[in-house]
């Protein structure tokens, strides 16, 4: 399309677009004013309608209150004289006030007198006791405690909406106190709509607002907005002519009752459509007159100029020449656009020649660059080579056919680019590495390829640059090394903190040398300088119970003196013989000392293939392991010393243990059978009819109450000492002997509860757990101050669980080091002995609490 044509349809658009939006603008702002009107004059209308239905309860509300304030009411409500309703109450008062409904009712709510009156028929009707039933739930229709004034309200009888007014009961002066309530209702009817719609001048009609059968879509349209909004007012256009104004009731509890339409005409909405149709077709009109004017305007002053020098661009474009520029009249934008035009064409001369200078700069950094960078085209027939860095990997020509591909890459080394490549192709950026062998050297390079791409986002080929990463590779390969390294060291310093056997952790030295060194086996063993060998003591990868000792051969007595300085010495055709036969042959044998002071010289033996090649890097690692090693073992030997003398003491603490209940044992066994005995014997040789004399006899007497009291006392001493009962009888029994002893002695009652009956457990444990309640007992005794103590043994998943508790004085644990008197740290000890569990809880003023673990194996009581 030409520019004068697109000029014109432009123009013209726009302005027809413009009438466009006015008329539509127009017509928003025109019709929202006139619906504002409109809305405004039917909430007026609604608020009329408002008046007439709320006249209804102005007259109730005079009828109330003139017979509410009435002195012959008030003494009916005291006396409740008949002739008050006979007189009153009659057919012709309810149709001269045009009510169906009057009601009295006293303070309590009772009714004093209850009438209903069709006025339709003239008959008096039965009373719908349903009234007094919604009055009481009504909200304050009855409560004339902060006010006298009437109240009045809607409520539905079977359906029908009643309109009521209730008045206080008073006197003619309007004095109290107040009686009761004075109530009159109407009926809404027909009549009573067809009143309202006089009034108001619409048709009007009335629903109930829970009414859901049988409604109009307005009437839904309107309960939905009630439903959803506070307002009671709302106007719909139920036609183009017809305007809907809705109005809502609510009853005396204030809920939505009725909904009131008012159908009113819409007088302003058919003047408002002929003013916008008029004022459409003016903007139309004016629109393309005056696009015709100013397209007029354009063409003379603008696009007669725009065209020539259109053409005057076209013919520079197609002659390049430096010396042709635009002609420049006039004034304006366009000479200021034609000054520009030629300057941009001083611009492009200039940037042409700035363009072969970069081009000249960027090939001399590619020149510069060790970097290869080639492309490669679509085709992948192709390479072209840039710079001077490819020439030093032996590539002559900077252009390669396939054919001379071949004469420099070998088949695999093309197959091995040939994904990246077609990755490349396919518009991705990547990275990778790759390998080659070049001048018998292997070279690392990192290859970065990236697609080629016209104008039209079409890939031509690719764009590679390969850097040579031989010297980061060999740096990269020695941090590994020396990570891995550190690996062997920290899994060496590890078995330093394991607390593993001397065996195990000799196997696993061997194992981590196998993993770690890459050898074919590893083997740790000590010197035997008189015998003149190593003696083998953990391996891996080989067999130790079948291997013989190695014998040092003279030649290697150098070796040996080397060892016992801590160097490291390798060993060559070492034999590994079994039983004296030859079973294989270790080229080299590089061996590791590992000793320390007082400790015999051993050795860690490795299998490798070929010789090591020890730099002063590798040997220093070699004696950081041997460190390690070393430390590792010696910690071992250490913990295995400590571990022997723990147990020794153990074994000793557990003798001294039994030899004292031994010792107890036997004197409770010589205090009971021979001083017993001798004092038995004693009692029966004092008697008194050996003594004539009355003195005699009462020394006599004397003499017998003390042998009896020393006879007693030997007996206590010897319970105290092991109650024989403890091996006949068990635990229990002694335990509930012990307690019947204990409370008559101290008269502290004992609460004892168990789950042992019938079980017995060994002599260790049954001693243990009795020695552990009767030091605490006496402990209770002494110290606590109380009247009762709680003694609670149970048996529990192979555990014999002892817990003491009293509510005595108690005492500070931290005294609990110092105290040695107080029988706690054997208590500790025996518990200990038997790898139980002992806790002490107490604090000064609330008592204490002894819990007593100890693992046992159940035995089954006999039953004798």
């Amino acid at each position: 399309m030409s520019l004068r044509k697109t000029t014109l349809f432009v123009i013209f658009s726009i302005f027809l677009l413009l009438a466009v939006v006015l008329s539509i603008s127009l017509r928003s702002i025109l019709s929202a004013h006139f619906r504002s009107e409109e809305t405004q004059q039917s909430s007026l209308n609604l608020q009329r309608t408002r008046i007439a239905f709320e006249n209804n309860y102005t007259i109730l509300d005079y009828f109330s209150g003139d017979w509410g304030k009435w002195n012959a009411t008030y003494e009916y409500v005291d006396d409740g004289n008949f002739e008050y309703i006979n007189d009153n109450l009659v057919e012709s008062t309810y149709s001269d006030l045009g009510v169906n409904i009057i009601l009295i009712l006293d303070l309590e709510g009772n009714i004093l007198y209850g009438g209903s009156y069709d006025l339709l028929n003239h008959v008096f009707l039965p009373f719908p006791q349903q009234i007094t039933e919604t009055l009481v739930t009504g909200e304050g229709l009855l409560d004339f405690s902060e006010n006298t004034d009437i109240r009045h309200g809607l409520i539905f009888i079977d359906d029908q909406p009643l309109l009521i007014s209730v008045s206080p009961i008073l006197t003619t002066l309007g004095e109290g106190p107040i009686k009761g309530s004075f109530i009159i209702g109407r009926y809404f009817t027909e009549e009573s709509k067809q009143v309202v719609a006089k009034q108001v001048q619409f048709p009007v009609r009335v629903v109930q607002f829970d009414q859901s059968v049988n409604l109009e879509n307005d009437f839904l349209l309107a309960k939905r907005f009630f439903e959803e909004n506070t307002a009671d007012m709302y106007s719909i256009p139920l036609t183009s002519s017809i305007m809907g104004g809705y109005l809502l009731v609510k009853d005396v509890n204030q809920d939505p009752a009725l909904i009131i339409r008012i159908e009113q005409p819409r007088t302003s909405s058919r003047s408002t459509e002929i003013l916008l149709l008029y004022m459409v077709i003016g903007l139309m009109t004016s629109s393309i007159f005056f696009a015709a004017i100013i397209y007029s305007l354009i063409e003379r002053v603008i696009l007669t100029r725009v065209l020539r020098m259109s053409e005057e661009v076209q013919q520079i474009a197609k002659t390049p020449d430096q010396t042709r520029y635009v002609s420049v009249d006039r004034k304006d934008e366009l000479t200021t656009l034609g000054i520009k035009v030629n300057q941009m064409l001083d611009s492009l001369a200039s940037a042409r020649n700035e363009t072969l200078l970069l081009e000249e700069r960027l090939r001399g950094v590619v020149e510069s660059i060790d970097d290869i960078v080639f492309s490669v085209n679509s085709d992948l027939s192709q390479i072209q080579f840039f710079g001077n860095a490819y020439q030093s990997y032996g590539i002559e020509f900077s252009h390669l056919t396939l054919d001379e591909m071949n004469k420099y890459f070998s088949e695999d080394m093309i197959n091995s680019h040939e994904e990246p490549i077609r990755r490349a192709m396919a518009g991705e950026h990547l990275i990778y590495e790759w390998s080659t062998k070049i001048n018998d050297q292997i070279r690392h390079f990192q290859i970065s390829l990236a697609p080629l791409k016209n104008k039209a986002d079409e890939t031509e080929g690719i764009v590679g640059v390969a850097r040579d990463t031989t010297v980061f590779k060999g740096l990269e390969i020695q941090l590994r090394q020396h990570f891995d390294e550190l690996k062997v060291l920290y899994d060496v310093s590890r078995l330093f903190l394991a607390t593993q056997s001397l065996q195990t952790t000799q196997e696993e030295l061997c194992r981590l040398a196998v993993e770690q060194f890459v050898v074919e086996f590893a083997w740790l063993g000590y010197l035997n300088e008189e015998k003149n060998w190593i003696e083998p003591l953990a391996s891996a990868n080989l067999p130790i119970k079948f291997m013989d000792p190695l014998l040092i051969s003279a030649e290697n007595k150098p070796d040996i003196d080397k060892i016992k300085n801590k160097e490291i010495v390798v060993f060559e055709k070492t034999p590994i013989t079994s039983h004296h036969i030859k079973v294989m042959e270790s080229p080299y044998l590089m061996v590791l000392p590992l000793f320390w002071e007082k400790s015999p010289i051993m050795m860690l033996c490795l299998g490798v293939k070929e010789k090591p090649q020890l730099s002063d890097q590798r040997k220093q690692f070699f004696r950081s392991f041997s460190n390690l090693a070393e430390m590792a073992l010696s910690n071992v030997i250490l913990l295995a010393e400590i571990q022997n003398n723990q147990e020794q003491l153990q074994d000793l603490s557990e003798r001294l243990v039994q030899a004292h209940e031994d010792e107890r044992r036997w004197l409770a066994r010589e205090l009971h059978d021979e001083i017993g005995q001798y004092l038995t014997a004693l009692k029966l040789r004092l008697s008194i009819e050996d003594f004539p004399t009355k003195e005699d006899q009462q020394r006599i007497l004397h003499a017998q109450e003390l042998v009896n009291e020393l006879i007693n006392k030997v007996r206590q001493i010897s319970l105290d000492l092991r109650p024989s009962m403890l091996d006949d009888l068990g635990l229990l029994s002694t335990l509930i002997w012990f307690f019947e002893r204990y409370t008559q002695q101290t008269e502290i009652q004992v609460i004892f509860t168990q789950n042992i009956e019938r079980q017995r457990f060994s002599s260790n444990v049954e001693i243990t757990a009795f020695r552990i309640i009767q030091e605490s007992l006496t402990n209770v005794a002494r110290y606590a101050e109380v009247e009762f103590v709680m003694v609670k043994i149970e048996f529990v998943k192979n555990q014999l669980l002892i817990e003491l508790t009293d509510e005595g004085k108690g005492f500070n644990q931290e005294h609990l080091v110092n105290e040695q008197g107080s029988g706690i740290m054997g208590m500790r000890e025996r518990v200990r002995l038997l790898q139980g569990e002992l806790s002490i809880k107490s604090s000064e003023g609330m008592g204490t609490q002894i819990k007593v673990t100890l693992p046992v194996e159940e035995k089954k009581a006999d039953d004798n």
